[in-house]
C-alpha cells in the first residue's frame, strides 16, 4: 500500500488519507469508489475507506488532524486525539474523533456516530440523501453538515461547497488536508 506523509503541515509523521488543492479530482464519487480510494498521491486523492480503517483498526490509538487553507489564504487546523473508525460491515460509522486542539474549531464531533455516505449508499439519518444534496461522501448527520470537505470544490458560499463550517462556514476551503498518525 503506498502512502503520502506529511512531514510539514502541522508536524512530522502524518500520513494523508485526503488531499483537495486545486479541484482537479472530482470527489462527488459512488461508494466502491470511496471505499477503494481514487485520485493520485501526486494530486488530489481519497485514500479509500477500507485502507483508512485497516490502518486505524491495527490495534495502536490513533489521531485525526485537518489542516485547511481558506480563499483568503489563511491557514488552520484542528487536531483530535482519539480516532475511531469502523470498517465495510458497519458502513465505516465514525464512533469517535477525541479531544480537539487547534484553531480552526471542533466541525467533526457532530459527525460522529455517523456511517458514511454516497450518492449511491445513503447511511445518513436525514430523511433524505445527504451526498446527492451536499455532492460528495462524508459522515453526514441529521441536518447533514457542519463539515464537507469532499463536497463540490468551489469558491462560493454554497450548500454543496467543500467546508469546514466553525471556520469558514459554508464557503469553500481551497486546500484541505485530513490526515492521520499513531498516537506515541
Amino acid at each position: 500500500m503506498n502512502l503520502l506523509c506529511d512531514m510539514q503541515s502541522l508536524d512530522v509523521g502524518w500520513i494523508v488519507v485526503q488531499q483537495r488543492f486545486n479541484g482537479s479530482e472530482p470527489f462527488y464519487r459512488g461508494w466502491s469508489e470511496y471505499r477503494d480510494g481514487f485520485g493520485n498521491l501526486d494530486g488530489e486523492f481519497w485514500l479509500g475507506l477500507d485502507r483508512i480503517s485497516t490502518i486505524v483498526n491495527d490495534g495502536r490509538r490513533w489521531e485525526m488532524a485537518f489542516w485547511l487553507k481558506g480563499y483568503n489564504k489563511q491557514t488552520k487546523y484542528s487536531r483530535f486525539d482519539n480516532l475511531a473508525l469502523g470498517n465495510a460491515t458497519d458502513g465505516y460509522i465514525l464512533r469517535k474523533v477525541g479531544r480537539y486542539s487547534g484553531n480552526a474549531g471542533d466541525s467533526i464531533s457532530t459527525h460522529t456516530g455517523m456511517k458514511f455516505t454516497t450518492y449511491d449508499r445513503d447511511n445518513d439519518p436525514a430523511p433524505y440523501n445527504c451526498a446527492k444534496k451536499h455532492r460528495g461522501g462524508w459522515w453526514y448527520h441529521r441536518a447533514c453538515v457542519t463539515s464537507n470537505l469532499n463536497g463540490e470544490y468551489v469558491n462560493a458560499v454554497s450548500d454543496q461547497a467543500n467546508s469546514w463550517n466553525t471556520i469558514f462556514s459554508s464557503q469553500g476551503v481551497q486546500t484541505s488536508k485530513i490526515m492521520i498518525r499513531e498516537v506515541i
